[in-house]
């Protein structure tokens, strides 16, 4: 008997900390009305998941926890992208005052946790990267009952062939709830992985008797294609599953946010090496069948160096765009914080070696390599200290980050990507945002940059033409010299 209670003595602490702790109606109050709508949504026992499909910024943490706590689904498992774990633990401690289990760490320290995971049902919550359920999947992940399952930026399985995506779909629990900002992002065919997690057999079960049914395949390049059909009938079929919410709808009293560009020219030594990369280009691509896979990749390398040379002369170095960026930046409030992103590391670490030396300011970075533990170090610090006034990085820190502090948002680069885009603005024009926003596009006149904003503008409400086009490849290297 003394065993026996001993056993269950800190799942037993631990429920009515919780509970103590989860003041439901007092939450509720708290929430906007398209959260309490959520929180009904998700309880609709109709179907066992639920996509909350909202744009960045609405608030969709906070409903999804409340709905595991409501129907005491524990435990229960939480999968998001590496940097934002953080965000995670966050929140359940604000609200619910829980310690979640994070599920991170070398091999031996998680490992340690997975043995000492008890038998018993427990009021609890783990948080684990998309990697390491990929990696600690048949060990651990796949062998616990759990009673709730939450995918984070649910993007993460968009593709089938994905190890970590056929791992996820085999994953069973009561509910499952994802998330994400844009799910049809590159077409369609992205509903298909999330569908099938969410309501197993809801698109046949098979991704590829999905794409016979509804893809249009090139009739001269075998296994590649050209488009999908019956968009509508797929969107019915899903239907409900899915909240949509633009943030323009629910958020009313969001301050406004400004768009502005900021032109310049690049000067003869960045122009000799654009037009230089561009012939190079041109030669690699004449006579050869490319996809655009590879041509995008080609064309990465005349994106970086309208940045700057510094990747390719690093001994003659010049930067118009980063020192348009300087100037810029100069001219904004000096208590105000700025969030800056670039596609390229070697971009993103010049900004800010420059910005510390020539301008003296304090920043943050945050880049595909920066540790979970750094990134979130360096939003506390962006969010909180008056010292520092600068977060730049990678797209690494689009997505999921809450960074209202900031009022300024700078695009060194644009992504190809409008649902890329819509995510760095997002990062600080976000629900509690109470400043408005601006968002500055640093564009050089005659070059690949001024591309890639026309085809942003065509894609917006247009997630169907996400994809970059080889018309649009050659439109760009057709520019005169």
């Amino acid at each position: 008997m003394y065993t026996s209670l001993v056993l269950y003595l800190p799942s037993l602490l631990n429920l009515a900390r919780c509970m103590s702790n989860f003041r439901e109606e007092e939450l509720l109050n708290q929430l906007m009305p398209h959260q309490r709508e959520a929180v009904a949504f998700l309880a609709d026992m109709k179907t066992c998941g639920s996509l909350l499909a909202w744009q960045a910024g609405c608030g969709k943490t906070l409903p999804v926890l409340l709905s595991l706590f409501k129907r005491n689904t524990f435990p229960a498992l939480i999968v998001a992208p590496a940097p934002l774990l953080g965000v995670w633990v966050d929140e359940l401690k604000k609200w619910f005052g829980q310690e979640p289990i994070l599920l991170r760490g070398t091999p031996k320290v998680r490992e340690e946790l997975y043995k000492n995971f008890p038998t018993e049902r427990r009021l609890q919550i783990f948080i684990v990267s998309y990697e390491t359920l990929r990696i600690d999947f048949e060990k651990f992940i796949n062998k616990i009952e759990w009673q709730a399952i939450v995918l984070d930026e649910s993007g993460k399985i968009r593709s089938p062939r994905a190890l970590v995506t056929k791992k996820i779909l085999k994953l069973k629990a009561p509910l499952k709830i994802a998330m994400d900002g844009n799910p049809i992002s590159n077409g369609i065919a992205d509903l298909w992985a999330v569908s099938e997690f969410l309501e197993p057999n809801i698109l046949y079960g098979s991704f590829w008797t999905f794409r016979n049914k509804h893809a249009r395949m090139n009739p001269y390049i075998r296994g590649k294609i050209d488009g999908w059909l019956d968009r509508d009938f797929i969107l019915e079929k899903v239907a409900h599953l899915v909240s949509w919410k633009k943030k323009k709808d629910v958020l009313k009293d969001l301050p406004p946010v400004v768009e502005q560009e900021i032109r310049f020219d690049l000067n003869s030594v960045e122009r000799d090496l654009y037009n230089k990369i561009k012939r190079e280009i041109l030669i690699e691509m004449d006579g050869e069948e490319t996809s655009i896979t590879n041509a995008l990749t080609r064309l990465l390398r005349l994106r970086q160096c309208v940045n700057g040379t510094i990747s390719f002369m690093p001994d003659a170095y010049h930067s118009t765009k980063v020192d348009t960026l300087l100037e810029l930046v100069g001219t904004l409030p000096e208590e105000s914080k700025i969030i800056i992103f670039t596609s390229f590391l070697d971009t993103a670490e010049d900004v800010e070696r420059r910005l510390s030396a020539e301008k003296g300011i304090k920043c943050v970075k945050i880049t595909g390599s920066t540790p979970t533990e750094e990134r979130e170090k360096a939003v506390r610090k962006f969010q909180e200290s008056p010292f520092v006034r600068v977060m730049v990085g990678t797209d690494a820190m689009s997505r999921g980050l809450n960074l209202q502090a900031a009022e300024y948002v700078v695009n060194v680069d644009l992504p190809w990507s409008y649902a890329t885009y819509d995510q760095r603005i997002g990062r600080a024009w976000r629900q509690g945002q109470k400043k408005p926003v601006t968002v500055y596009n640093l564009i050089a006149n005659k070059t690949v940059d001024e591309h890639v904003q026309k085809i942003l503008a065509r894609k917006i409400g247009e997630a169907e033409e996400a994809c970059v086009t080889m018309e649009d490849v050659m439109n760009i290297l057709a520019e005169p010299f």
